[in-house]
């Protein structure tokens, strides 16, 4: 895998999970029901411009062996670009920590060494990555139905703050209809998704949002095959980042 096209790989990640977890601030008054939290929360990701965001991936062999990716960096929704550092554990191909910055229109990635570029002016590296709020719409629709299970676990604390823990659990049928809308929505031409594979097990998400506000602060997805799991926190919420190109050296 060349190192540019691993850069855009690990974006797109990004810009996944914040644009499907992301939440926004709206106006503080009487907590909704648990399914519209979630739902309101999805709804003003669509106007969130900046977070900051931590995306953790912790997979397990079934020899035992564990895998630790983390992803962490600004991400402006809005001009689509980023800037981010990657840590794996073990490495990856020999590679350890790897950082990329998508601004303007250019992909800067260094993993080992140099920098290496690709786009520029006018071009889009992440181009075929759905709009945030095409694929907040489409995880709207799989809270919304009623198929998917939603529970309010209680509160906790998460930092600062007292937060709502709710857990969704989306049936497989319903997940997948989601991630295909997604699909969809990044350009693939109607009726050409691929199936629903047969050990395909369905999400379940828990999400942390604070009451009134109904922003996130994490979303752990708990249902991953083989005891795989992810979790996403996000931090400054809409608070301006500065993306910049890299100084070469």
């Amino acid at each position: 895998m060349r190192t540019s096209r691993a850069g855009m790989i690990f974006l797109a990640t990004v810009l996944l999970a914040v644009a499907g977890c992301a939440s926004g601030t709206s106006a503080a008054g009487p907590t909704p029901e648990p399914r519209m939290a979630i739902v309101q929360a999805l709804q003003s990701t669509a106007k969130l411009h900046a977070v900051h965001a931590l995306l953790r991936i912790e997979l397990r062999e079934a020899d035992g062996r564990q895998f630790l990716a983390t992803f962490e960096g600004d991400v402006d929704i809005a001009a689509r670009e980023l800037d981010v550092t990657a840590a794996f554990v073990p490495g990856v191909f020999g590679t350890e920590r790897a950082r990329a910055v998508l601004v303007d229109g250019f992909l800067f990635y260094r993993s080992d060494g140099s920098w290496s570029t690709s786009g520029g002016p006018g071009s889009d590296p992440l181009a075929g990555v759905p709009a945030t709020a095409e694929v907040a719409a489409a995880v709207e629709d799989a809270i919304r139905n009623p198929a998917t299970s939603i529970t309010l676990a209680g509160t906790e604390a998460c930092g600062d703050a007292t937060c709502l823990r709710v857990r969704a659990e989306v049936p497989a049928q319903v997940a997948w209809h989601a991630m295909v809308a997604m699909l969809q929505a990044a350009g693939q031409p109607q009726g050409s998704a691929p199936s629903m594979p047969n050990r395909f097990p369905g999400v379940a998400i828990d999400f942390w949002i604070e009451p009134g506000t109904l922003r996130l602060r994490q979303a752990t997805n708990t249902t991953m095959i083989d005891g795989h799991s992810v979790s996403i926190v996000l931090s400054r919420h809409d608070v301006p980042v500065a993306i910049r190109a890299p100084v070469q050296r």
